[in-house]
């Protein structure tokens, strides 16, 4: 295994040479083809992946069947890394969109390693710790973005006339029977 190729994932660049030579002791080389499943939503979290080569997606099922795609991951990324820390459940199943090479690193044998209390260990778990809070900062911008977008939207749907009418889409009739009519920012209004 190559130190200085490890060395160019997220989770591994800034850390020393001997922080990377240890993580090595515990990390083992994994290749994908296309289309295969890396991880499995609701299925036990093992352990961490870190993408040397390749592409792929992490896909949550919805309520009412299909999926949606929530991150694309490449070369250098990390993904699976929250099962170094804890046990826990994989909120996404994760599929190869290429071939992919990389390495695994097991949850529990990345723990054995930090219950160690080497130097080194430490340092890695720090930048674990690091890689998740930028991770998170990302996921918090994003949550105020769409909070944004939503009360624009409300205020927006606050400030349009509203009909009288028992529906609410263009054109619905009332209960009288006469037709109504909502105009929207989207529509043009008719005359």
């Amino acid at each position: 295994m190559s130190i200085e190729a490890l060395q160019q994932v997220s989770l591994c660049r800034g850390l020393e040479r001997a922080a990377a030579e240890r993580l090595s002791t515990v990390a083992r080389e994994v290749s994908f083809l296309k289309g295969a499943q890396l991880v499995r939503q609701n299925g036990p979290a093992r352990g961490a992946f870190l993408i040397r080569s390749g592409t792929v997606e992490a896909r949550i099922a919805l309520p009412g069947g299909g999926t949606l795609t929530v991150a694309e991951l490449r070369d250098g990324d990390v993904l699976g890394e929250m099962a170094l820390i804890e046990r826990g459940v994989c909120t996404a199943t994760v599929v190869a969109c290429s071939n992919v090479d990389g390495w695994f690193i097991g949850g529990d044998d990345f723990r054995a390693m930090v219950a160690s209390r080497e130097p080194v260990a430490l340092e890695i778990q720090r930048s674990i710790t690091h890689n998740l809070a930028a991770k998170l900062r990302v996921l918090n911008a994003n949550a105020m973005r769409l909070r944004k977008t939503i009360r624009w939207r409300a205020s927006a749907a606050d400030r349009a006339p509203h009909s009288t009418g028992a529906g609410s889409c263009r054109g619905s009739r009332s209960s009288t029977g006469s037709t109504t009519r909502r105009p929207t920012s989207s529509w043009p209004k008719r005359r």
